[in-house]
């Protein structure tokens, strides 16, 4: 049944559009065809295709799955991945606010609603896989490591927009470059910039009705599109404490006028646990769980090993809310730091697991599914989807919403095949009189709940702060001299009677002091800060603005 579905869709998705055609290519990023582009990763232990569509481990091609574990092998444990945004949008005609749900994958039919590619150029298709490719980082290096420039295709799209390395983990500030022409040692002499062994970038829309199920007319009398735009940055490993992780992580950016009330954005997951070849038989004996003994937004899926896969050394999927939004007292994003601490965020609110017989399809069952705020912790046994959902958070017009997931493998801790116990899974074992400290300590760091606590360690520790240190921020005033040594002058000017408050803010966006507070304030000013007070280290730092305007940041480096 599933396979017919994922094959049916295959030939819906690539049939769609006016003048689209199914050009696929697997082998190399370089030779994609036509306006989609299907590929491998080629780093990390977990081995996986990918769409610039955003849909992850489902090879489109052949509509079967598309995630396997470990790299090389037949043990199959993810059919595909994609995501639910969820949104109250205001009915012009009644002023009521309607559930509405744009589909990033849908596991009843292997479809989804996404085009490659920005609004800003095009609300529809544009055949240019080539331009709209899945950017791999390991694609776009010559072995002695200089940059492949004026090859067939754009290059790498993060490049290096400030020379100096004087930061905290030695990352330098970086920027998307949107101007493919401008992607080269000419412009950015210091070169682009990764954050893991393999980088994977797709930028991808909604906004092509063509793709939608349930056709154009009737989406667009149902408000579609919700104008979305997004990055997916794909993180990887080919050794080392992360082999076996994969970062995802969304940038959503809201392109339309309208300010969306009570927003959830849902990770939807179908996996299927099994030898590739028994893929059917395997999928229908898969458990999953919510890891309910620590706070690690962990959910954790294993099989049983009734349909064949006893002996083929299957072990567990985590998949964890890494990153998500954190919101003021009436519910629109925070903007007052870079980065939020995991318990300044939303987290993981709604985890849902069910059967394949059980799929939603209605958009207002599917809202009610990802914002119920409801946690099964009952395990169920069979074909299963299953959703990690954050929210609910308002999005204005041009707001940012990011948000985080990783996909983690580990064996069973216990050895032998995995049985979903807290000590399987944790690695976790009362010491008893003569038994081997270092054993069990091994144990526990190569559990599976060991790496995910390795990953934010990681994440929140080294990767997150160059991930936030790749987007732009619009600056208000200026700041100077820049770099500083001992002070730093800032200019602005307030054109109205305007409240204004002036922080001091580290990479990490964690705020230092605060430099300056006004009721209300108009005119041009000169603010002089004496740095040497502070007793600062060398860095990166922010002058972050707040007013009845937003808030701003202003980037400077301090180099004594």
């Amino acid at each position: 049944m599933k396979f017919l579905l994922c094959l049916l869709a295959t030939v819906i998705i690539c049939s769609a559009n006016v003048n689209a055609q199914s050009k696929f290519s697997e082998d190399f990023q370089r030779q994609s065809l036509g306006e989609y582009d299907l590929q491998k990763n080629t780093k990390s232990n977990f081995e996986f295709y990918h769409s610039n569509r955003g849909i992850l481990g489902f090879n489109l091609k052949t509509g079967q799955a598309g995630g396997f574990w470990p790299r090389g092998s037949d043990n199959q444990y993810l059919f595909a991945s994609g995501f639910w945004l969820g949104a109250r949008k205001t009915d012009p005609l009644t002023g009521e606010l309607n559930k509405m749900v744009l589909i990033g994958y849908n596991p009843n039919s292997g479809r989804n609603w996404i085009s490659p590619g920005r609004i800003e150029e095009s609300d529809t298709l544009l055949n240019d896989a080539n331009r709209y490719r899945i950017y791999f980082s390991t694609d776009m290096f010559a072995e002695n490591g200089v940059p492949k420039i004026e090859s067939d295709g754009p290059n790498w799209p993060l490049w290096v927009t400030d020379p100096l390395r004087k930061y905290h983990y030695g990352v330098p500030l970086y920027d998307y470059v949107f101007d493919e022409n401008k992607r080269n040692l000419q412009n950015y002499p210091e070169g682009p910039l990764f954050i893991s062994d393999e980088d994977l970038i797709t930028v991808f829309k909604d906004t092509d009705l063509r793709l939608y199920e349930g056709g154009v007319a009737q989406r667009a009398n149902m408000g579609y599109p919700l104008r979305m735009q997004f990055e997916s940055h794909i993180y990887s490993w080919g050794q080392g404490d992360m082999h076996d992780v994969v970062i995802q992580y969304y940038v959503i950016e809201n392109k339309s006028s309208e300010t969306y009330k009570d927003c959830w954005f849902a990770g939807v997951y179908d996996p299927d646990i099994g030898v590739s070849a028994n893929g059917i038989i395997g999928a229908k004996n898969d458990r999953v769980r919510y890891f309910e003994e620590e706070d690690l937004n962990l959910v954790v899926a294993w099989t049983d090993t009734s349909g064949g896969e006893g002996g083929h050394e299957f072990g567990y999927m985590g998949i964890t809310v890494l990153q998500s939004p954190a919101v003021d007292a009436n519910g629109f994003l925070r903007t007052d730091k870079l980065l939020f601490e995991p318990k300044e965020q939303l987290g993981l609110v709604t985890f849902k697991s069910w059967r394949i017989e059980d799929d939603i399809l209605a958009d207002n069952e599917r809202y009610d599914y990802i914002s119920n705020k409801d946690i099964d912790i009952q395990q169920i046994a069979g074909d299963i989807r299953t959703i990690l959902a954050t929210g609910p958070f308002h999005l204005r017009p041009n707001d940012k919403a990011r948000i985080a997931f990783a996909l983690n493998f580990a064996l069973p801790a216990k050895g032998g095949e995995a049985d979903g116990t807290f000590e399987d899974i944790t690695g976790f074992i009362e010491k008893v009189k003569g038994s081997d400290d270092e054993k069990l300590q091994d144990a526990e760091n190569n559990s599976l709940v060991g790496k995910i606590k390795q990953v934010y360690k990681e994440y929140y520790s080294s990767i997150a702060s160059k991930v936030i240190q790749s987007e732009s921020y619009q600056n208000f005033g200026k700041v100077y001299p820049n770099p500083a040594s001992e002070y730093i002058v800032f200019d602005y000017n307030l054109s109205t009677d305007t409240p204004l408050k002036i922080v001091l803010v580290d990479e990490l966006g964690r705020d230092i002091v605060v430099l300056f507070n006004n009721h209300r304030i108009s005119g041009n000013y000169h603010h002089f800060f004496d740095l040497n007070k502070l007793n600062l280290a060398n860095g990166t730092y922010f002058i972050r603005t707040e007013s009845n305007k937003g808030s701003n940041m202003n980037k400077f480096i301090l180099a004594k």
